[in-house]
């Protein structure tokens, strides 16, 4: 069932609304803008044959009119781990597999998975596709995918396993860790290398001394293509050091970087953006949270590195591809990072912050971030990042002994990711901070770790935006001013009088020119009409003016 609709964002031109019929807790479906070639939206669908499952892909072009429609038989057990689209080439990756739900927070679990895998190529423009079948390294978490010239890399990072969780737990309570540092529960890094024209696939592995974890990898345009990785390595509890490695397209390593070592700083997120011939510039988030003292457990999460925390934003420079300068920033120092708070607890945080100046020291301010990728605007850099934390309830049951006697139990639950605010940095080429800003968000609360503010700008302006709940949240800045604070504008549906009794998994992507499109689900209720209720996947095309 496909319904086409008028919708607005703002006083801004109409837009368009595609309705497909959906499951109550769904959440398979995926859209793709391709700038002005459309977009692509994809899912499993209900259809089975010979065994495997069917995952549907349709083109629409910018006037949301479908163009085609393939379907892809992929084994049963599959989900969709990420996906890849070079734009250059007019082709869509889609990396599957299975998933692993172990219902932890932490900061590797969210993508653990095991057994096979399938890529999926898909031609944009015509639909083509052929399938690359090939097997995970066991107990592997992905941290990033991508393709160049046809051939696949995908990131992970291998789980220790239970055995050797078991033992070092045991060996904590012996205080031999604390003592000598023993770590048998140890994390690596590697990367599977899949050629999507032979198939063959190889491993190549990232061989450090001790924990070593891929913070993030992005591929440089040059000639040819090399796709950069940042590496943390602790090779001890107390010890810590940071490459950046060049890969070929195949996984060879081409040359090792090791980043400038600074005293009381680890850097926790890194985007990588080639600005001349010979220069680059390296900008992302950092944590002072240096380990001292006895380590009881050099198997923790701090022992071993494998965190995300961040104390500030730092600006790297290169030449010749060694680095030159590093600028550190705390975001205690920043004019409005705080300023998505209300006026209670800004309140006590300005106290904190008083308190910590008369000592001479820096206020404690430490955020899980979310890093965008660099903005360029002239010959500034812009860095977005969405601060977010793990939020957990406290639910109680009774129950009664056989003489009637009530005993009550708690247990602590997770119930999702909160996002509080989008931090907003620019920086001139020289590293310095020109001005920052901040967007505050706050109601978003999910199991789903993405970036959720979409980002346009102009020669002045930016415009921040996310959907959630059945609305597009937004706002205009100007450097460190907001020329339009956040307002919100519903959403559009399908008729009039229609009632939207839920909404969820709603997001949102810049397509083109002054357009986003915005997607998600809905149960709808309408009295009138003869409509009745309906559960849809929904996608709109919004205007800006």
């Amino acid at each position: 069932m496909l319904l086409i609709v008028a919708t607005a964002f703002g006083q801004k031109s109409q837009a368009l609304r595609v309705e497909i019929e959906a499951k109550k807790g769904s959440d398979n479906y995926n859209v793709v803008p391709l700038d002005a070639d459309g977009l692509i939206m994809f899912y499993e669908s209900d259809e089975r044959s010979n065994g495997k499952k069917m995952w549907e892909f349709s083109k629409y072009n910018v006037n949301l009119k479908e163009e085609w429609t393939k379907e892809v038989p992929i084994p049963p057990s599959s989900s969709m781990i990420k996906f890849y689209v070079d734009y250059k080439s007019n082709t869509l990756y889609v990396l599957l597999g299975y998933i692993k739900h172990t219902g932890s927070t932490s900061y590797l679990s969210s993508n653990e998975v095991g057994g096979s895998f399938q890529v999926v190529t898909v031609n944009t423009e015509t639909g083509t596709n052929t399938t690359t079948f090939g097997r995970f390294p066991s107990s592997l978490s992905v941290t990033d995918f991508m393709v160049v010239n046809n051939k696949a890399s995908i990131m992970g990072v291998t789980d220790p396993g239970s055995t050797a969780e078991c033992v070092q737990s045991c060996l904590t309570f012996t205080c031999i860790p604390a003592i000598t540092g023993l770590t048998i529960y140890k994390y690596k890094s590697l990367i599977v290398n899949v050629d999507l024209g032979s198939g063959k696939s190889t491993v190549t592995s990232v061989r450090y001394k001790g924990n070593t974890l891929i913070m993030s990898s992005n591929v440089v345009d040059d000639t040819p293509p090399v796709i950069k990785t940042f590496i943390r390595n602790k090779t001890s509890p107390k010890v810590l050091l940071q490459y950046i490695n060049d890969y070929t397209e195949d996984g060879q390593l081409i040359k090792t970087t090791t980043l400038n070592p600074t005293i009381g700083k680890m850097v926790s997120s890194a985007k990588y953006e080639k600005i001349g011939n010979d220069e680059a510039v390296m900008i992302g988030t950092y944590d002072s949270q240096f380990i001292t003292g006895l380590v009881l457990n050099p198997a923790s999460s701090d022992a071993t590195g494998m965190t995300n925390n961040s104390q500030g934003i730092y600006f790297s420079k290169f030449h010749g591809g060694q680095q030159d300068t590093m600028k550190f920033y705390p975001f205690s120092k920043f004019e409005n990072f705080l300023s998505y708070m209300d006026e209670g607890d800004l309140k006590q945080a300005m106290k904190r912050k008083s308190r910590a100046d008369r000592r001479g020291e820096e206020m404690d301010v430490n955020y899980n971030i979310l890093t965008h990728d660099i903005i360029k605007r002239n010959d500034e850099y812009i860095l977005i990042g969405e601060a977010y934390y793990p939020e957990f309830r406290t639910q109680c049951y009774t129950t009664y002994t056989s003489s009637g006697f009530p005993i009550t139990n708690c247990t602590t639950v997770f119930i999702g990711y909160r996002y509080t605010h989008a931090i907003i940095a620019d920086f001139d080429k020289e590293g310095e901070l020109l001005w920052d800003n901040c967007f505050p968000i706050q109601d978003i609360l999910t199991f789903n770790l993405k970036e959720r503010v979409k980002v346009m700008t102009s020669e002045n302006d930016i415009v921040l935006a996310y959907s959630y709940g059945g609305y597009i949240k937004s706002q205009i800045i100007e450097g460190d001013k907001v020329v339009q604070g956040k307002e919100e504008n519903k959403i559009e549906t399908a008729y009039e009088n229609d009632q939207v009794k839920e909404d969820w998994a709603s997001d949102m992507d810049f397509w083109y020119d002054n357009y986003f499109v915005t997607w998600g689900y809905e149960k709808i209720k309408n009295d009138q009409a003869n409509k009745g209720k309906r559960t849809v996947f929904y996608f709109n095309k919004i205007g800006l003016e």
